[in-house]
């Protein structure tokens, strides 16, 4: 009988385990792009990054990355130089998974990651963010007007470039989402959100003089 006992226990453990990678799985079985248009912000497409930082910076810029060969701790702050200019680093809570764009209201960008969800819920994504206190964690200078967000392993050689509410759409792409945005010198900010049925980090972007509202 000890060895029933030892084989049922040990079913047990196996199904319990089971259970819990399930229920951690399924708070985001799918990254499905969110709606084009979420409360007042407009989606502008979405870069995909595999356990390594999504960098932001000037596009013109951005043509001077070579990745990291090996270097990580080139991104293990908040802010590098790229082709002459600051890049802000950010750094996502999930291994893997999509970072999110909109377009705000005067000018703003609002870059989002979303950690873990019962379910998504856009609206209340963006409504929390708002709502949520920020960090300034860097400035950008953007003299081109356009903005270049992509995954900081690879080399800028090595990523297609892309615009629009598309792009990101296939998951973990060698892309570079260009944001059009007007010139100037943008401040970071981040939010962190931990809430019931969700956690989220997100990064504004807001250029200096402009009111974020």
């Amino acid at each position: 009988m000890f060895w029933v006992t030892t084989l049922i226990s040990a079913l047990l453990l196996v199904v319990l385990v089971w259970g819990f990678l399930r229920r951690g799985r399924s708070r985001r079985p799918e990254y499905s792009l969110p709606p084009r248009e979420v409360i007042g912000a407009e989606r502008v497409g979405r870069v995909w990054t595999d356990n390594d930082p999504v960098l932001v910076v000037d596009s013109e810029a951005a043509k001077a990355w070579t990745g990291i060969e090996g270097d990580y701790e080139r991104i293990s702050g908040r802010a590098l130089e790229v082709g002459g200019l600051t890049a802000a680093v950010l750094t996502p809570e999930i291994d893997e998974g999509p970072v999110d764009a909109f377009a705000l209201a005067g000018g703003d960008v609002l870059l989002v990651s979303v950690t873990a969800a019962d379910a998504d819920d856009w609206d209340e994504f963006l409504g929390a963010v708002g709502r949520s206190p920020a960090q300034q964690t860097g400035r950008i200078d953007v003299p081109s007007g356009e903005l270049a967000v992509f995954h900081a392993a690879a080399a800028h050689s090595a990523l297609k470039v892309v615009e629009g509410a598309a792009a990101g759409a296939t998951p973990f792409a060698e892309e570079l989402l260009a944001i059009p945005v007007p010139p100037g010198t943008y401040e970071v900010r981040e939010s962190v959100v931990d809430a019931p049925s969700h956690a989220l980090l997100a990064w504004r972007l807001t250029r200096g003089g402009v009111s974020s509202g």
